[in-house]
């Protein structure tokens, strides 16, 4: 199918109605239909622009997801409703139109956008879209997986960047955040892999870049929310917050220094190039003990964030919660004798993990330690130790445990 008529008699494109028909290029919506359901065009990959008509009200949820192939989108007058990502990961729009008698949402100033007029929010953003200076938030997903996305302006007149505003903006190189942001939602610029300059502008209140850092640093409470792969963390910062590098894939070496004494959960999450972690040796609450090049809770003496060349030490007890979560390029790896526990999650989506040596000390192994590790060959375990191993092992692990 490369393109379809709508009959006139129809007055609603229903949920999933063309889900996934990758051969769809165009279709013509008449001016019958009041709703386009949820995921109504959910990856049709191949359709290339989109004319919603004066009839429609309602663009529900996920409606357009995954249209990498939509260049355009017109939306008609009466548009009143339009749903979560409703266009995101149509990373190749370049035209957004609202047409100039729609009540509720518009595209000022030739902007390439959808902005719901009486909050003076962008909705939906793409490669092309320059914010007018009107625009005081940038709406939660804005630009979610915009992938063509390489630079932004944000003016001066917005206050709120909204969770996920950027997620998944994978060209994005450069952001620079205006003096009159004092909101930035959890996971704004996630999976933002190739990000190199951050700068937070001086006069901020809220936030800051010191040291030309090129990060996101919460100026009252020190915290670093969002890093890159050139982020130097400076020696003032006492929080590494939640999820601050995910999926830094072009992050080589991270020095935490002796300030910092709070690693959020998932703060190194997916940055499988990851060579290289010194902590400093003066901090009081972290260690990288033997130059492991990992993150160690000294106290507990829990391995809380391993890389590809991490040498587990000695003196390591537990290996924490996702501890080396998504490290893709980790293909061995060897526990030594005094760990006691596995946490969960501990080596999730490890996926060229070919071998691991597990010490008769081990006693607990959380769920889903393994998970997604799949060029795993070998569980290496002592002799006369399998059918211990197999009861703190899945089931479809069972075949990979081999004595040594």
């Amino acid at each position: 199918m490369t393109s379809i008529v709508i009959p006139d008699s129809v007055t609603e494109i229903g949920e999933c109605a063309f889900y996934d028909c990758k051969n769809l290029v165009s279709i013509d919506i008449p001016d019958s239909v009041t709703t386009i359901g949820s995921s109504a065009f959910y990856d049709c990959k191949n359709l290339t622009s989109i004319v919603i008509p004066d009839s429609v009200t309602t663009i529900r949820d996920w409606t357009f997801r995954g249209c990498e192939k939509l260049t355009s989108i017109e939306i008609g007058n009466s548009v009143t409703s339009i749903g979560d990502y409703a266009f995101s990961g149509c990373g190749s729009l370049t035209s957004i139109v609202v047409d100039e008698g729609n009540p509720r949402y518009d595209s000022r100033n030739n902007c390439n956008a959808i902005i719901g007029t009486a909050t003076n929010t962008l909705v939906c953003g793409c490669s092309t879209t320059i914010i007018p200076d009107s625009v005081t938030e940038i709406g939660e997903c804005a630009f979610y997986d915009c992938k063509n996305l390489v630079s932004i302006d944000i003016p001066d007149s917005v206050t709120t960047i909204g969770s996920s505003a950027f997620y998944d903006c994978k060209n994005l190189t450069s952001i620079v955040i205006p003096d009159s942001v004092t909101t930035i939602g959890s996971e704004a610029f996630w999976c933002c892999e190739n990000l190199t300059r951050i700068v937070v502008d001086k006069g901020n209140p809220r936030y800051d870049s010191r040291n030309n850092c090129n990060a996101i640093i919460e100026t009252a409470t020190n915290t670093l929310v969002c890093g890159c792969s050139t982020t130097i963390i400076p020696d003032s910062v006492t929080t590494i917050g939640s999820s601050a590098f995910y999926d830094c894939k072009n992050l080589t070496s991270i020095v935490i220094p002796d300030s910092v004494t709070t690693i959020g959960s998932e703060a190194f999450w997916c940055c499988e190039n990851l060579t290289r972690i010194v902590v400093d040796k003066g901090n009081p609450r972290y260690d990288s003990r033997n130059n492991c090049n990992a993150i160690i809770e000294t106290a507990t003496n829990t391995l809380v964030c391993g890389c590809s060349t991490t040498i587990i030490p000695d003196s390591v007890t537990t290996i924490g919660f996702e501890a080396f979560w998504c490290c893709e390029n980790l293909t061995s790896i060897v526990i030594p004798n005094s760990v006691t526990e596995i946490g969960f999650s501990a080596f999730f989506g490890c996926k060229n993990l070919t071998s691991i040596v597990i010490p008769d000390s081990v006693t607990t192994i959380g769920y889903e330690a393994f998970y997604g590790c799949y060029a795993l060959e070998n569980i290496y375990v002592s002799k006369g130790k399998v059918d211990y191993f197999k009861r703190l092992l899945p089931a479809e692990l069972h075949d990979k445990i081999v004595e040594r």
